[in-house]
């Protein structure tokens, strides 16, 4: 497992988990839903596995890539009549402890460079030239940084 890991238990756990899902079909301690079965707990291991894979390649695993991921590991294991439906999914990831977030870049910090700063007085230069030459009504002048709703119109 990648150092950088979206699941919520250890690297023990995970082998753990995996020898159980190889002998029973069952995680284990999971009390609240311990007398179903995993229908095909191959596929559950092939599909972590390739889970993993693609963390180490750094390439997104979204819920449409786990779809298809699950689809080609069925035919490859010879199993038929499999859908690898939304719900099938969700209880995957929920298995497996693995949390689907996009990486962005809203909300940080970075130091701002001489050029971003000369636009942006540049910017506020302009706006403030068109306030006080247009000197249009408050009413007319809104804030960028606010998200509109219907209750501020």
């Amino acid at each position: 497992m990648s150092p950088k890991t979206h699941s919520t238990y250890s690297v023990e756990e995970a082998k753990r988990h995996v020898i159980a899902l190889e002998r029973s079909g069952k995680l284990p301690g999971n009390n609240k839903n311990s007398a179903k079965q995993i229908m095909h707990p191959e596929l559950d291991v092939e599909m972590y596995s390739k889970y993993e894979e693609r963390l180490a390649q750094l390439k997104p695993a979204r819920d449409f890539d786990l779809q298809r991921m699950a689809l080609a590991a069925a035919v490859k294991l010879g199993i038929t009549k499999f859908r690898a439906s939304k719900g099938w999914v969700k209880k995957f990831r929920k298995r497996r402890g693995i949390v689907l977030r996009v990486t962005t870049k809203i909300g940080r910090k970075f130091a701002q460079a001489d050029e971003d700063r000369i636009q942006e007085r540049f910017f506020l230069h302009r706006i403030f030239e068109a306030v006080s030459l247009n000197q249009p009504h408050p009413y007319y002048i809104m804030n960028m940084d606010f998200k509109q709703t219907a209750e501020h119109v």
